[in-house]
């Protein structure tokens, strides 16, 4: 869609150096093209410089930014990321107030809803979004993103000024900021990882707007070989071709080849700023990207699974009793692998322990429910809190990073609010996983498509993936001058190198098992070499 960055203080006035902060600013959007490569503007106020790049999907010819607009005599101008889904009922209800318009465009709705309703904006929002505004009249920046934080917000603070931007990248363009692991961002890498804590940017001093949150910031004084598993039981391919002739419509295959899958590891890193889901998401790039030669906008059905239970820990006993994140059974393939003496100072276990209990704090509680569906309700909502941001922000940095538009309908917070309220009997009714979505779809679809079989978005099942792997590990091992080795106990990752690997033994989501690990170590490895990151224990 688009990438937004900048920086402010409204204790600064910035007009002397007004040249030389656009100029920064413009090297931070710079950063953001593949989110936006149609065209790319910077503002510069007396407290806040602001860049945006942007993609142009609705009103190419008006919907330019950054957007400034007035209003009793102040001005406010906006950086937004996204998309409106009721942009034109909200255009509808402030033209009755009495607003008037100059372009289509959802972003200058948006910036005449904040006008209008100020903080309490966010509440008629419904879409996927992110967005700053340098408010003149308020003496403040407003940092917002959508609910479920489906487009990117990171900042910091750096000589008394707010820092923003789209992705991590942004922010190391600005002087004295840099990357740095300490032991939070250990444990999180290790711990959480590919998953993090919301609000938390990974990396030191670094953090992320909440899904769902707005910040002010005044700073008046100082955020072939496919074999069928449990979880993966057949092929995507035959059941495309069935679509397609029932629908009528032209279906294409792209397919991805070992070495570009291999490769595309390290362009996943560059597009998250840190390490992602293995093959899984070098695979979804490598998609995106042939999508794009022919389209600008594409639509993923993530998000479903989710909010109608369509994941195996839904329904497993395992993560029932089991105290820790249900997607994530056991540290000790990550544990096991760092080295003792630094896994004594960062207790990877506690950490993540507390992660977990702070989550489960924060459930909703309903009176005389059974012990089994509290249960049940803690898993849905640690799902969409951890689980299901992880893959909508693969969606987005890997649609960014291929100029494509990935849209998910399912993350539409009304179904999301709805759903989750709906007992389990109904979503899941005589046992079939996602029932009430499949039943809403009976119209529509032929039962033998309704019906199948949930499979996930499929990884690589070649071997000849693992053996480039393993040659690529192997090499990182013997060479004591890569990064990982501070971090890593040397015979653990000879064991890992050596092992046999099940594919029903993920040890993240649903997918990632023995290769996925080796490859995320990979991951590790070229973003502490090519981000140039310190490390503080």
């Amino acid at each position: 869609m688009c990438g937004i960055a900048g920086f402010c203080n409204y204790n600064e006035d910035f007009t002397e150096e007004t040249p030389f902060l656009g100029q920064l600013a413009r090297r931070m959007g710079h950063t953001l093209r593949h989110r936006g490569p149609d065209e790319s503007g910077v503002f510069v106020s007396n407290h806040a410089a602001f860049a945006h790049q942007r993609f142009a999907v609705i009103d190419p010819k008006g919907g330019k930014q950054p957007m400034t607009a007035y209003a009793g005599g102040y001005r406010y101008t906006i950086v937004y990321d996204g998309e409106l889904y009721n942009a034109d009922e909200l255009r509808r209800e402030l033209e009755t107030i009495g607003y008037l318009f100059e372009t289509k465009s959802d972003t200058e709705t948006l910036l005449k809803c904040y006008i209008h309703y100020g903080a309490e904006c966010p509440k008629k929002l419904n879409g996927i979004f992110a967005f700053a505004i340098d408010d003149e009249k308020r003496n403040r920046c407003f940092l917002c993103r959508d609910r479920f934080g489906v487009k990117p917000l990171f900042f910091t603070q750096a000589d008394g000024r707010l820092v923003f931007g789209s992705e991590l990248k942004a922010l190391f363009q600005y002087p004295g900021i840099h990357p740095v692991l300490d032991r939070q961002s250990l444990c999180e890498i290790f711990g959480l990882g590919p998953s993090h804590t919301a609000g938390i940017g990974v990396l030191k001093g670094i953090y992320e707007i909440k899904p769902g949150y707005f910040t002010l910031f005044k700073f008046t004084g100082n955020s072939r070989y496919f074999q069928p598993t449990a979880l993966q039981p057949d092929t995507d391919s035959p059941w495309a071709e069935k679509m397609a002739e029932y629908c009528g419509t032209n279906h294409t295959v792209l397919k991805c080849d070992n070495l570009s899958q291999a490769d595309k590891l390290y362009d996943v890193v560059d597009a998250r700023d840190m390490p992602g889901m293995a093959d899984v998401d070098s695979s979804f790039l490598h998609f995106l990207s042939l999508v794009k030669k022919e389209h600008s906008v594409a639509i993923s059905g993530d998000c479903a699974d989710d909010i109608f239970g369509g994941y195996p820990w839904f329904c497993q006993k395992r993560p029932w009793k089991a105290h820790c994140f249900p997607w994530s059974h056991s540290l000790s393939i990550r544990t096991n692998l760092i080295k003792p003496e630094i896994n004594d100072v960062l207790n990877v276990a506690g950490y993540v322990h507390q992660r977990y209990e702070e989550s489960l704090a924060e459930v909703p509680k309903l009176e005389n429910e059974s012990p089994q569906e509290a249960r049940r309700r803690e898993i849905f909502y640690l799902d969409l809190k951890w689980f299901m941001r992880t893959l909508l922000e693969r969606d987005d940095r890997m649609g960014m990073a291929s100029g494509l538009e990935v849209r998910i309908p399912y993350a539409d917070h009304r179904i999301v609010e709805y759903v989750f309220n709906v007992p389990w009997n109904y979503k899941c009714h005589d046992g079939v996983v996602k029932g009430l979505l499949r039943d809403a779809a009976r119209p529509w679809l032929p039962d033998k498509i309704r019906l199948r079989r949930k499979c996930p978005y499929p990884k690589t099942c070649n071997p000849a993936f693992e053996r480039i792997l393993r040659r690529r590990f192997d090499l990182v091992i013997k060479d004591r001058e890569e990064p990982l080795h501070p971090l890593i106990d040397s015979k653990a990752a000879d064991h890992l190198l050596h092992m046999k690997f099940d594919p029903d033994r993920p040890w993240f989501g649903q997918l990632m098992a023995g290769t996925q690990m080796i490859a995320y170590l990979l991951q590790i490895n070229y973003w502490l070499k090519t981000y140039e990151i310190e490390i503080e224990l």
